[in-house]
C-alpha cells in the first residue's frame, strides 16, 4: 500500500501472456489501472473515471426527502443557517462544527421567532443535517450525540380553524369567477383545486401541466406517495379556463404572475397560494382564511354527507385515521 492506495493482482489479457497469469506491481510503483487489450491484442490502460465529490450535509440530508418536502426544510434550514454564520450560503456552513452550545443557542432564537410547531420542525431538519455529516464522516458519533441533546420546544400557538360552511365556499367562489383577468382565472382555479380535492398547499404547487388528464389530477404528497384525484365538473371547467390563458405549454399547473400581467414559468411558492386565499377571502367578506381551512371544509362537507372517515381518509391522503381525525375534529 502506498499513499493510501491498495496494489492489487490484475489481470492482463495480452499477447504473449495467458488469462491465468497475474501481473503483480512491485513495491514503490505507481498503482495498477484496469487494462483492457486493443485490435492486436496490446495491453492498453484505460483511464479511471473521477468519482464525484461527497454533498455536503445540507444537500445529502435534503435528497433524502420528499419534493415538497425539501422546498420547506430547504427554506427554513436556510434561518437555521443565518442564525449560525449570516455571511455564508447554508450549503457552505460548517455544520459539522457545531457543538451543543451552538445547537442551544440556535434553539432559543427559533423558539423566540417562530411558533413551536414550525421551531420544532426546524429542528428536526438540524438534527438531519448533522446526522448526514456524521454519515459523511465529519464528525465523530460522540460529538454528534452531544449537539443534538437538546430538548424540543414546548407550547402551541395553533390558531382556532374558521369555520367555513357551504355559503361560505360558494361565495368564495363565485366573487373570484367575476374576475375575468388572467389573475382571476388562475386564482379561481386555485380556490377549486384546493377545496374540490382536497390538496396541500405543497401538493397544489408541485403539479405540472401533465398531471392533469381530463377528470382527474395525479398527486404527489407526502412520502413520494403518487395518487390519482377525481375532480368535480365545475374544477375542471375552471383549470380549462386557466389553461386557456397559460397556454399548453408544459411545465408548473399554476404559475405566477408579474404586476404587469406578463405569465412567469416558475412555480409558485406556498406562501404566494396562502396570500391569494387571504385576499380572496377578504374580497368576498369570509374573513381570515387560509389553503388548510379549504381542506378542512371539504372533508366537513363529505362527513355530512354521509362519507365514512375511511373514506376520509384516503381522500385528504392521511397514513393513518387518527391523524384525519385529529383535522376533522379541528373543522368541526
Amino acid at each position: 500500500m502506498q499513499d493510501g492506495t491498495m496494489l492489487i493482482p490484475q489481470r492482463v489479457e495480452a499477447a504473449g501472456v495467458g488469462k491465468g497469469s497475474f501481473h503483480r506491481a512491485e513495491r514503490g510503483t505507481e498503482p495498477l489501472r484496469p487494462k483492457t487489450p486493443d485490435a492486436l491484442g496490446r495491453a492498453r490502460v484505460v483511464a479511471m473515471p473521477t468519482l464525484p465529490s461527497p454533498p455536503d450535509p445540507l444537500s445529502a440530508y435534503l435528497s433524502r426527502l420528499a419534493p415538497s418536502s425539501q422546498r420547506t426544510m430547504d427554506k427554513l434550514l436556510k434561518q437555521v443557517a443565518r442564525t449560525v454564520v449570516p455571511e455564508l450560503d447554508a450549503r457552505t456552513v460548517p455544520w459539522s462544527r457545531l457543538h451543543y452550545w451552538d445547537t442551544l443557542r440556535i434553539r432559543k432564537l427559533l423558539a423566540a421567532r417562530y411558533a413551536p410547531s414550525t421551531a420544532n420542525l426546524a429542528l428536526a431538519g438540524l438534527r438531519g443535517v448533522l446526522r448526514e455529516a456524521w454519515r459523511l464522516g465529519q464528525t465523530s458519533f460522540e460529538d454528534f450525540q452531544r449537539a443534538i441533546d437538546f430538548a424540543p420546544i414546548r407550547g402551541s400557538r395553533r390558531r382556532v380553524p374558521f369555520p367555513v360552511g357551504a355559503k361560505q365556499i360558494e361565495r368564495l367562489l363565485t366573487g373570484c369567477s367575476k374576475d375575468r383577468s388572467v389573475r382571476g382565472r388562475r386564482d379561481a382555479a386555485i380556490l377549486s383545486v384546493l377545496y374540490g380535492a382536497g390538496l396541500r398547499r405543497s401538493e397544489l404547487t408541485a403539479v405540472t401541466v401533465d398531471d392533469f388528464c381530463r377528470h382527474a389530477l395525479r398527486v404527489c404528497g407526502k412520502g413520494r406517495q403518487v395518487r390519482l384525484v377525481s375532480l368535480a365538473k365545475f374544477t375542471c371547467d375552471r383549470i380549462r379556463r386557466w389553461l386557456a390563458a397559460r397556454g399548453p405549454h408544459p411545465g408548473p399547473l399554476f404559475v405566477a404572475i408579474h404586476r404587469s400581467g406578463q405569465l412567469a414559468r416558475q412555480r409558485m411558492s406556498t406562501e404566494a397560494v396562502a396570500r391569494i386565499v387571504a385576499r380572496r377571502a377578504l374580497e368576498a367578506g369570509i374573513g381570515r382564511l387560509t389553503p388548510h381551512d379549504l381542506r378542512r371544509a371539504m372533508a366537513t362537507q363529505l362527513l355530512a354527507a354521509g362519507v365514512d372517515v375511511f373514506t376520509v381518509q384516503q381522500m385528504l391522503r392521511h397514513r393513518s385515521v387518527s391523524r384525519a381525525g385529529v383535522n376533522l375534529h379541528h373543522s368541526r
